[in-house]
């Protein structure tokens, strides 16, 4: 009788616990691990055991939460006293952001047991980019760029990658390095924004290319390594002379057809983008990009940045503010519908004891 009563307020109920295989999983690769579930002081009905991989990602002081997949295990299972119980997990990682401070991923798995209190476990894992893109990233490092604090930010529908040059052959003549990395059909394309250095009193230019990259190409880090320093090395000679504005063709001895093309974004900027994304960039991402460089040039002429920052911090504040309140609801109302839950609960087990005390007395 009080088994039933503490299994429905989840005391001595069945437990579960996920063990991944490893933390860490890379995009187009299996997640994998095994869910172990274990009986408890009595019977457990489980209508449904479920994962769900979950992605939180922060910009600035707001922080949002989103349900990449929700997996079915098995669906009405009985876990008995003393039962061990074990479930494969396998999910392939779709396209995801890679891990970083403002983008993280957990695992929810969870035990729906009908009229009782569910059982959960929470496992945080880390997620690793493509294979191709591992590979230029690794290659940046060797080339003596370190990641800077705000590297792997979200902008939109895009993840940002922010270096900064702390060795190396570039280190003195470029001062930043920013990269949006897509995966196309046929390579990887990297959406750039170079600071260089320009003589003395801290003048700078900026330039914004793009650089294509066959998976052909992207066998090793050595030869990622040798598309990037030609493909730098040539903008940096075309932003000391002045030559905006065209199309340019990178070389690098017997690895000329590393790079296809690289194009600075002036006036040319749209036409530019859209031919080279034929090969598989969607419009929207093309209209996204585009818009972004537009409104930066805009905000970078008028000097209104900092205007525009005082607007989308109040705007953060407000939309923060309005979060926690919906939040603060949301956890009132699921404790009131627990409380009248338990309080249902301890009425049947009060009235099942009355019965069989007063059959016993009978």
């Amino acid at each position: 009788m009080f088994k039933k009563l503490l299994n429905k307020i989840g005391i001595g109920s069945a437990s579960v616990n996920l063990v991944l295989e490893s933390d860490r999983a890379r995009v187009g690769e299996e997640l994998r691990g095994t869910i172990m579930i274990k009986g408890g002081n009595g019977e457990t009905k489980v209508d449904a055991v479920n994962v769900n991989l979950i992605m939180n990602v922060k910009h600035g002081d707001d922080e949002q939460t989103h349900e990449i997949a929700k997996i079915n295990i098995v669906q009405g299972l009985v876990v008995r006293e003393g039962d061990d119980l074990q479930f494969p997990l396998r999910y392939t990682l779709p396209s995801l952001p890679q891990s970083s401070p403002y983008v993280k991923f957990s695992v929810h798995t969870e035990l729906d047991i009908p009229g009782a209190v569910d059982k959960h476990d929470f496992d945080d894992f880390y997620v690793l980019p493509a294979e191709p893109v591992g590979l230029i990233q690794e290659a940046i490092h060797h080339l003596g760029f370190a990641p800077k604090e705000d590297s792997g930010e979200m902008e939109g529908h895009f993840q940002k990658f922010e270096y900064k040059p702390v060795g190396g052959a570039f280190h003195g003549r470029l001062s930043e390095l920013e990269v949006i990395f897509l995966l196309e059909e046929e390579g990887v394309r990297l959406y750039v924004e170079l600071d260089h250095k320009a003589g003395g009193f801290g003048k700078e230019i900026e330039t914004t290319p793009t650089v294509f990259i066959g998976y052909g190409h992207l066998t090793s880090v050595e030869n990622a390594t040798a598309v990037l320093v030609d493909f730098l090395e040539q903008e940096i000679h075309s932003a000391g002379h002045g030559a905006h504005g065209h199309a340019t063709h990178a070389s690098h001895g017997h690895h000329e057809s590393h790079v296809h093309s690289h194009e600075s974004h002036d006036s040319e900027l749209g036409s530019a983008i859209v031919g080279g994304l034929v090969g598989g960039l969607v419009a929207a991402a093309v209209d996204e990009i585009v818009e972004e460089i537009v409104e930066d040039a805009i905000e970078d002429a008028l000097g209104l940045d900092d205007f525009q920052d005082s607007i989308d911090e109040s705007v953060a504040n407000l939309e923060a503010i309005s979060a926690e309140m919906d939040a603060s609801v949301a956890n009132l109302e699921a404790a009131i519908e627990d409380y009248d839950d338990a309080v249902e609960d301890l009425e049947e087990a009060v009235e099942e004891f009355e019965e069989e005390y007063e059959d016993e007395e009978n």
